[in-house]
């Protein structure tokens, strides 16, 4: 893929090369749907004629929650062309996320479904909308019936403007802005990344070269599009090099199995957890993989031997990689020279148009060898934080570099290991949680005194969430009470896996902050203690 063929284009226009060279082709695959790439523009164009006829114009946020689907892609591809600002948001979030995530953008139209696994999603935007001013209208995916003009089923959208052509619409594609992603900082607080169509249309270029991709692909879409990584290297990564995209809803790993072997998949970019539930499937080998040729393993630090087991037994040239919500996809091993140990121990060297440095706290750049704070500087690195200046000044240096607040250390060569994090965020299966958001939540519950929200290890996920209470009298929390009473209020990934109870906590010299790391300190005394309560 050459990037003077898409340098200037949009996100949209970049599908619709792909769209004007093989328009029968199918582009998306979800169950017994087959969506050509023809079909799947003429959706895009009626969502953003829709979007038109709602009075959207350049600029407006719409947020965006679906799940990987036709619609959702569609969805997307029509507020791009609409010029639309959009704000991706997660189907998982509940009342506090999503209330937080509404306020701070303040988007006029809201793309969502009616239920998400039972939850009525519906039902609680209806409620935040109150507490949003600005929301005017809900784009429902499979509305039963709309509670009055401000409230649309998708599909009536799309059956409504069928074949009809959306008003042109200028774009500036480096500086005008495409979407907001929300992502946690060192103060836990989330913030929304500023990115643009060239930030996106450039990195994805970078992805695809790096692997050697043709339209000859088909990407197995089980990474939620919502998430950067999802769709900036399954997602858009097919959709630009006119390849084909299999799409999942919610990764299950035997239905993922499956579905590759099925069609014969040959990209699969994954988290680490993803590898691990999908070797320990039962009848893993009964499917056959002989198609899966590379993917990227990113989102967390991959336990070395579980991706060289999974590079076995699958088959698959996996590479390490070092993306984030500020900076796209920065870091890729190698496809043709790197040994598989490099692979596996390493999230490789920077993708043309990045720069990495390793510093101290001082600020002063490491040598090889020396472990610091991991910065980057590129062109994809956000242009700043969505009305947050403050926050934008603390990570964005006066010469571009943005400090990731993660632990790196260099070879010689440029390979970066990524050894850890500054942040005391727990990484679950690659999802990040910020402790403090929990532990304010639960610290208004009555049976708690005090809390703390640690890392404890898991074979699966890399790690778990673990809340570690001191009772307020004699009446003892338990961990599905405090489950039940979080998820209210957050994402359900966001939800305690452990439960460990103290008398009281260590504290630092002078009685007052806690100890939460190092020897004696709460987390190393949840780990120890194998009396703690786990979900089953």
């Amino acid at each position: 893929m050459e990037l003077r063929d898409v340098e200037n284009l949009t996100v949209a226009q970049a599908v619709e090369l792909s769209a004007r060279r093989l328009p029968e082709k199918v582009a998306l695959i979800a169950g017994e749907r087959r969506v050509t790439y023809r079909d799947l523009l003429g959706m895009a164009d009626a969502v953003a004629v829709g979007l038109a006829e709602r009075g959207v114009k350049k600029g407006d946020r719409v947020a965006v929650a679906l799940l990987n689907t036709p619609e959702m892609v569609a969805s997307y591809l029509g507020c791009v062309k609409a010029g639309a600002v959009i704000v991706w948001t997660n189907p998982a979030f509940r009342h506090s996320d999503l209330l937080f995530v509404l306020r701070n953008t303040q988007p006029t139209t809201m793309f969502l479904p009616r239920e998400v696994a039972g939850f009525d999603f519906l039902g609680m935007v209806r409620e935040l909308r109150r507490q949003v001013p600005s929301l005017r209208q809900l784009i429902v995916d499979g509305l039963p019936a709309p509670q009055g003009p401000r409230e649309e089923d998708l599909a009536a959208i799309l059956e409504r403007h069928q074949g009809a052509t959306p008003p042109a619409v200028t774009m500036d594609v480096r500086k005008d802005v495409l979407f907001l992603q929300h992502t946690s900082g060192t103060t836990g607080v989330p913030k929304a990344a500023v990115h643009t169509n060239y930030h996106m249309v450039r990195n994805v270029v970078g992805v695809v070269n790096s692997y050697h991709g043709t339209e000859n692909e088909v990407y197995i879409g089980h990474l939620p599009f919502f998430h950067l990584f999802g769709r900036t290297c399954t997602l858009n990564a097919a959709l630009f090099s006119g390849a084909s995209c299999v799409l999942q809803q919610s990764f299950q790993p035997a239905e993922a199995l499956h579905l590759m072997a099925e069609h014969g998949v040959t990209v699969q970019h994954v988290a680490p957890a993803h590898l691990i539930l999908e070797l320990n499937v039962p009848d893993f080998a009964a499917h056959d993989l002989s198609s899966l040729r590379t993917g990227f393993v990113a989102g967390a630090v991959p336990p070395a031997e579980t991706f060289k087991r999974a590079c076995d037994r699958m088959g698959c040239h996996y590479l390490g990689s070092w993306g984030c919500s500020e900076a796209f996809e920065g870091l890729v091993c190698d496809y043709d020279h790197d040994s598989l140990e490099m692979r596996a121990t390493t999230a490789g060297k920077p993708l043309e148009g990045f720069e990495f440095k390793v510093i101290d706290e001082a600020g002063t750049t490491l040598p090889p060898g020396q472990p610091g704070e991991l910065c980057v500087r590129s062109y994809a690195v956000l242009t700043e934080y969505w009305r947050n200046p403050e926050e934008t000044a603390r990570q964005l240096d006066a010469e571009g570099w943005l400090h990731t607040g993660d632990v790196a250390v260099a070879d010689e060569e440029e390979h970066y290991r990524i050894a850890g994090r500054l942040k005391e965020m727990v990484n679950r299966g690659g999802m990040k949680i910020y402790p403090s958001e929990l532990e304010s939540l639960l610290d208004k519950h009555p049976k708690v005194k005090e809390v703390c929200v640690v890392s404890t290890p898991n074979p699966v996920l890399g790690e778990s969430i673990c809340a570690c209470i001191v009772p307020k009298g004699e009446e003892k929390p338990t961990l599905a009470e405090l489950r039940q009473y979080l998820a209210e209020h957050v994402a359900r990934y966001k939800l305690p896996d452990e439960l460990c109870l103290f008398t009281e906590f260590p504290r630092l010299s002078g009685g007052v902050k806690l100890r939460k790391f190092g020897p004696g300190s709460i987390q190393d005394q949840a780990i120890k203690n194998e009396a703690r309560e786990r979900v089953r």
